[in-house]
């Protein structure tokens, strides 16, 4: 919450005669509770945008089956307008609302089509903030903000700094135990590859995403450090949680001599 914005707002109306009270529960809604309805808003929200995409689709077939009518008005043959000709008026309108129609039946089609693939991207966004990597990631990132509150809270000492620290250390430790928790259900189901140093030696290949394989230089606490695909890159970093596979060093050699 921007609380100098609610005192600037307070102080604005006080100067022009108002009585403000400014009462703010922020007390923070459980985790739970919070991804539920954001889950619940995000499904609302692809529902009422693949029913948009289904009104511009039928749109189109109505606009295509209009150009169509145009089309079937026009002279057989592709025959040239003839000047002069009484038909002349009634042969230049009818190539007028085809060109038209024709134009008007594309651009509903574009617009069915981009408004298909926002739904599908709003129906995938619900299940990707779940997804295994995702809930990693924000995991290491939570814990990485809950390192630097704890060492701020640690240093602070006016009481107003102290309460707030204190606020945001309890909702991350929150967000982590809830996170965690959905992380290790993962893992039990085989959602997750769940690697660590043990797992890894140097010498060994481990596999990130669908096909990169990297030859593992050093083990590290959280990381495995990498060689690069390409000549003349920087050695990288791997989290373990991005590792898919792992083919240790002793496979590797084998393969190597017998390839």
């Amino acid at each position: 919450m921007d609380w100098h914005l609610v005192e600037r707002t307070a102080q604005a109306l006080r100067s022009e005669g108002f009585v403000v009270s400014v009462s703010v529960d922020d007390t923070p809604r459980p985790v739970e509770v919070v991804e539920r309805d954001r889950s619940e808003r995000a499904q609302a929200r692809a529902q009422a945008m693949a029913e948009k995409a289904q009104c511009r689709e039928v749109r189109a077939e109505h606009a295509w089956e209009r150009h169509e009518r145009a089309v079937a008005q026009l002279p057989p043959g592709g025959e040239p307008v003839k000047v002069g000709h009484h038909s002349e008026g009634r042969h230049r309108r009818a190539v007028a609302t085809a060109w038209s129609s024709l134009g008007t039946a594309v651009q509903a089609s574009e617009s069915a089509v981009e408004s298909r693939r926002r739904a599908e991207v709003a129906a995938e966004s619900d299940a990707l903030r779940s997804a295994p990597l995702a809930v990693a990631r924000r995991i290491e990132r939570l814990e990485s903000d809950r390192g630097r509150v704890a060492r701020a809270l640690a240093g602070a000492t006016a009481p107003e700094r102290v309460e707030r620290l204190s606020a945001q250390l309890d909702e991350l430790v929150e967000q982590i135990d809830y996170w965690g928790t959905v992380r290790r259900q993962q893992l039990e189901a085989g959602q997750a590859r769940g690697f660590g140093p043990e797992d890894v030696e140097v010498g060994a290949m481990v596999r990130r995403g669908a096909s990169q394989w990297l030859r593992v230089l050093r083990v590290n606490r959280k990381t495995v450090t990498v060689a690069p695909q390409f000549e003349g890159f920087p050695n990288a970093r791997v989290p373990y949680f991005e590792i898919q596979q792992v083919v240790q060093a002793d496979e590797v050699r084998q393969a190597e001599l017998s390839g």
